[in-house]
């Protein structure tokens, strides 16, 4: 099956953290380790989960997930985590953005229209519908 989650290592305290649906593109993430936490800039689609597990495994420290904006591509991975930022001007995008159908929607593109990826996501979709 398809490895969704890669990364890139840049120094010791920053990681490239790339989540991918198609050879073609994929969506990037950041990971700065800090001395007391780790920050992950942006937490992808959540098209499928396991991005928290992969990120755990690059960091023994606790992780802040920091969303630029609420935009599906950027916030759909966010409930995988305990401690989420994000400006408060930014919620109202999570109500339409956040939806399993609006993000396997988007993942049509994002996948290329793998019918291979589309089908595991409908079953790994990470589940947003009680996230505030």
């Amino acid at each position: 099956m398809h490895q969704f989650f890669t990364n890139k290592k840049i120094s010791e305290h920053l990681y490239i953290v790339q989540e991918s649906y198609c050879d073609t593109s994929s969506l990037t993430l950041g990971l700065v380790i800090g001395e007391k936490y780790a920050a992950l800039i942006d937490s992808g689609l959540g098209a499928v989960d396991g991005l928290r597990s992969y990120v755990e495994a690059l960091t023994d420290k606790p992780i802040l997930c920091l969303v630029t904006h609420g935009h599906p591509d950027h916030a759909g991975g966010d409930v995988q985590f305990d401690h989420i930022y994000m400006n408060a001007l930014d919620e109202p995008e999570l109500k339409w953005g956040l939806t399993k159908e609006r993000r396997l929607g988007d993942l049509v593109d994002f996948s290329d229209n793998d019918q291979e990826v589309l089908d595991y996501a409908k079953e790994h979709c990470v589940d947003c519908s009680d996230f505030h």
